[in-house]
């Protein structure tokens, strides 16, 4: 070490300023390169000088910004549009309810009905309909069994639904009517229409179509009647020992009714032959004792069928005769016998 000093001072000392001039020359141009390169602008991946990646980050962002918001602003032009669409629907239907709401009303299940136009019948009642085929008067018929129709110009006729009448006769006593009903019409025959009603429920109306062939205007007086042997108007019996004989037509549901009041207390043994398979139904209407030859048939000592019912003298009995429908459900055409005797 002491020779590696003596050979430095035996430089010449200009030499040792030279070289010391020159070490500090290059410390300065290192930290010049250093800080210059701190301060230099990065450029950007897309080869634009002057642009940081900060810059570019920045613009980017305010790129979709713009972008969004224009897509914001048409989106919320769309649903204005909408908007008024749906509020354009919404006064459309606020107008069809107002106009339905003059031709309905709301029935107590949330349903609706239409609202049948009325009219006044000569004893000044009100009636639902307007006399069309598609509106008919609706009617009952009174507890004379009768009803009288509106006024019916000359030449003209109206259209009636009128029920609680199914099976029943249908008459008018006058010359000038007509009556279209089921798809039949009647006219009048010795001054008077009269035919027998289809069945029908009583729940259910029967149409009519009553015409005036006369010169002026008038209403006509319908008279209805149950027909003898219906459930309503039965065939009235005083003795019912001898045999008791009825035809009944093919189609025939309800059959034919008889009422016989017992002579007196005691057991009635009732009998029955038939043409076709056919069934008799006995009802006490004081205690609602009923027997039936499809339930309660015996056999006596002659080996013949019969069914039997404990009477009171005086007891109202209603019988009933009529055919067993075959197969196919349809009511053939038969010939019943019978009769009854006490024992």
């Amino acid at each position: 070490m002491d020779k590696f000093i003596e050979k430095i001072k035996g430089i010449d000392k200009k030499i040792l300023i030279g070289v010391a001039i020159a070490l500090v020359v290059l410390i300065v141009a290192i930290v010049a390169v250093v800080i210059g390169s701190d301060d230099k602008p990065v450029s950007s991946s897309d080869g634009n000088e002057g642009t940081s990646s900060t810059d570019t980050f920045n613009a980017d962002v305010n790129e979709n910004e713009d972008n969004s918001t224009d897509e914001e602003e048409s989106s919320s032009v769309e649903d204005e549009s909408s908007t008024d669409e749906e509020e354009s629907s919404s006064v459309e239907d606020e107008s069809s309810s107002a106009d339905d709401s003059q031709n309905v009303d709301n029935n107590t299940d949330g349903t609706t009905a239409v609202q049948q136009p009325t009219a006044t019948n000569p004893s000044g009642d009100e009636i639902l309909g307007a006399g069309s085929k598609n509106q008919p008067y609706l009617e009952f018929p009174d507890d004379n069994l009768s009803l009288t129709t509106v006024e019916i110009p000359a030449g003209k006729s109206v259209h009636y639904g009128i029920y609680r009448v199914g099976g029943m006769y249908f008459t008018i006593n006058d010359a000038n009517a007509y009556v279209i009903c089921d798809g039949t019409k009647y006219t009048a025959k010795n001054g008077k229409v009269s035919f027998k009603i289809p069945s029908a429920l009583a729940s259910d109306a029967v149409y009519f179509e009553i015409g005036n062939t006369g010169s002026s205007a008038k209403s006509f007086t319908i008279k209805f009647a149950n027909l003898k042997g219906t459930f309503a108007n039965p065939e009235d019996l005083s003795k019912i020992n001898s045999e008791i004989k009825v035809s009944l037509a093919a189609g025939n549901e309800t059959g034919y009714y008889y009422e016989y009041n017992a002579e007196k207390t005691g057991t009635i043994r009732f009998y029955m032959t038939a043409t076709k398979d056919s069934i008799l139904t006995v009802t006490n209407n004081r205690n609602s004792a009923q027997r039936t030859t499809e339930a309660d048939v015996l056999t006596d000592e002659n080996g013949k069928e019969y069914i039997e019912i404990e009477v009171q003298k005086g007891d109202e009995l209603i019988v009933n005769v009529g055919a067993i429908p075959n197969k196919r459900g349809k009511y053939p055409a038969t010939e019943i016998t019978w009769y009854g005797e006490y024992k």
